[in-house]
């Protein structure tokens, strides 16, 4: 028989305008009863920390598909890698979000091919799921050993987002080089500009990626609550800007 899927209790509201937070702050929450009718995050981000020390990436998929009861449900998968930079995560219509690690060696702070695989990832992305597509990343901090940070990336605009990622994709001095090769120029300028701005890789971040039409957040140390990252005008620093927090309500 068919059934209607069922509307989880306490489920965020998607026309919220602090939608993004809602979303964000639901994915954290415990799911006493393992019944999977909350991405219950928690668990993969503790079992992400627990990598970032490694030169290998690890990550998790988080599908939303509806169970036997008819119940809207989510199901994380772990992956491991074998490479120090990548790690294969899949991209299909039920998938509404990807977490993974960063090497120990690498930066604490999205690339540019994080960015990639979430435009790419939310075109396949069933249209019902879209507004919950997320990406995140468990990285060691690199001014503070002991800590480890956890951010997300939510879309504020996705054309305007899409726009800006094949800009840099296509852009008349990639022209004519392989995917892979594309891939690794462009992540080498990145890594120059984090390697400038090695004690302020959230600044870094904000100001390669200004105006491409998504939010930057931070998951607080007891992973209950989020904080959004942008930059606001600082007269007297150069740039004249400094990076703005507004923790989510």
């Amino acid at each position: 028989h068919i059934t209607t899927p069922t509307i989880c209790t306490g489920c965020p509201d998607f026309n919220d305008e602090d939608m993004h937070c809602n979303q964000l702050k639901f994915a954290l929450e415990r799911d006493a009863t393992n019944s999977g009718l909350k991405p219950n995050l928690k668990p993969q981000i503790q079992w992400l920390q627990g990598k970032v020390d490694e030169k290998l990436e690890y990550g998790v998929e988080i599908k939303k598909s509806v169970n036997f009861d008819g119940d809207m449900v989510y199901t994380p998968t772990q992956k491991t890698s074998a490479s120090n930079f990548e790690i294969e995560l899949e991209q299909q219509s039920y998938m509404v979000g990807w977490l993974h690690s960063h090497p120990i060696n690498g930066h604490g702070m999205f690339s540019f091919g994080d960015l990639k695989f979430l435009r790419d990832g939310y075109l396949i992305t069933n249209d019902s799921r879209k507004q919950e597509v997320f990406t995140m990343i468990v990285c060691r901090d690199k001014l503070d050993p002991t800590k480890t940070n956890t951010y997300a990336l939510k879309i504020d605009d996705f054309a305007k987002f899409s726009e800006k990622v094949d800009a840099v994709w296509n852009h008349v001095k990639l022209t004519g080089l392989t995917d892979e090769i594309k891939r690794e120029k462009i992540h080498v300028d990145q890594s120059k500009k984090y390697h400038y701005y090695e004690d302020e890789l959230e600044f870094s971040f904000l100001l390669q990626f200004e105006g491409f039409g998504i939010s930057l957040y931070k998951a607080d140390v007891a992973l209950t609550n989020w904080t959004k990252l942008e930059l606001k005008p600082e007269p007297g620093f150069f740039p004249p800007l400094s990076v703005k927090e507004i923790p989510c309500n």
